[in-house]
């Protein structure tokens, strides 16, 4: 959240950040906001009982709303209207409108899932079209997410299922394509809804984010930025028109690109986040980096060693080099390294462009 705020801000969080780390971001050329903890901010809502406050949270959720339940917020955290805009069914209603849109290319029904509320309609649909994929309908970042790829349903799938229908009413299926590359769809709402830019990142094998490509090479994509582009700005005039218009803040939809065995086409919307994301961090890291070089960034998980340990081994092998108040190449980490830290941020850059 620090990338978001400004220097004004409050920065709301665990444990304070320690002044070598902020020392570190000020060397990147970042205004650093205050930090304070949940009581701090609940001792000042007692101290002045009629402030409201302007709260910005990641995700927007249930449990977010429950810790901050003594402080009056501007906004509601959460809602039923919020719950309506987080599920998988407002991401298919926006789908059904783009591939209506005759004017964009790489359009195809294939990426059209359904939504399916019973067992035996998930064993048929599994027969018609295998290998698919099901997903329960509040899940992101490859969470609640079931790849079938033989063509009948064995008891753990089928337990699955009727958990799910169970609990959230639906499932959703959809056919399981070869994807070759994640990317996501940033925007801001206020009074419109303004189209960021495009962001790519990648998953691991059960679709779970590991880290996102910053300032990549254009002639890497198998797509054309031009054309993502303009997808994005026609998803910007659908959100405008959509329940999605009452949301206020930052808003991703993640995409992904797939190889149909003729080329490259576009799945344009697989979820919508109405919420902070890895996309929006990408766009604001992007800005740091020097325009002739490209990088990554990633959330890194150790073993044995802290993750201070990791960056200092990974510092010495590429030391950081800024050049007119930019990132030319090194690592730069975004989140503090002291010893008792076991997982971090950080960005690594290249200064030539692949």
């Amino acid at each position: 959240m620090m990338l978001f705020a400004k220097k004004e801000d409050y920065i709301l969080c665990e444990n304070i950040p320690d002044a070598t780390f902020l020392d570190s971001l000020h060397k990147l050329g970042l205004e650093t906001p205050s930090f304070l903890q949940l009581s701090d901010l609940e001792i000042l809502q007692h101290n002045n009982p009629e402030q409201k406050f302007d709260i910005q949270t990641w995700g927007g959720s249930p449990a977010e709303a429950f810790l901050l339940q003594n402080i009056n917020a501007e906004y509601p955290i959460w809602d039923d209207e919020r719950k309506e805009l987080v599920g998988r069914r407002a991401a298919i209603e926006l789908l059904k409108h783009l591939l209506s849109d005759s004017t964009l290319h790489f359009n195809s029904l294939d990426v059209l899932p359904i939504i399916i509320k019973d067992e035996q309609d998930a064993e048929q649909y599994l027969k018609d079209n295998c290998p698919i994929v099901l997903k329960s309908p509040y899940s992101s970042s490859g969470r609640g997410l079931m790849v079938l790829r033989k063509p009948e349903l064995n008891e753990a799938n089928r337990k699955w299922i009727r958990t799910i229908i169970k609990q959230q009413g639906y499932i959703v299926a959809s056919k399981w394509l070869n994807k070759i590359q994640d990317l996501s769809f940033q925007f801001e709402i206020g009074e419109d809804v303004k189209f960021e830019g495009c962001t790519f990142f990648y998953t691991n094998t059960n679709g779970q984010y590991q880290g996102h490509r910053l300032n990549p090479n254009e002639e890497s994509l198998p797509i054309a930025i031009e054309e993502l582009n303009r997808v994005g700005e026609s998803l910007a005039v659908i959100l405008n028109e959509s329940s999605f218009k009452k949301h206020r803040g930052k808003l991703g939809v993640d995409a992904f690109i797939y190889d149909n065995g003729f080329g490259a086409m576009l799945h344009p919307c697989v979820e919508i986040n109405p919420r902070y994301t890895m996309g929006a961090v990408a766009i604001e890291a992007q800005k740091l980096i020097d325009i002739g070089s490209e990088g990554e960034f990633k959330i890194h998980t150790v073993g044995e060693e802290s993750y201070g340990d990791f960056i200092a081994r990974l510092s010495k092998d590429y030391p950081l080099t800024i050049e007119n108040g930019k990132l030319k190449r090194g690592v730069v980490s975004l989140t503090p390294t002291s010893d008792d830290v076991r997982f971090g941020a950080y960005m690594y850059i290249s200064s030539e462009l692949s």
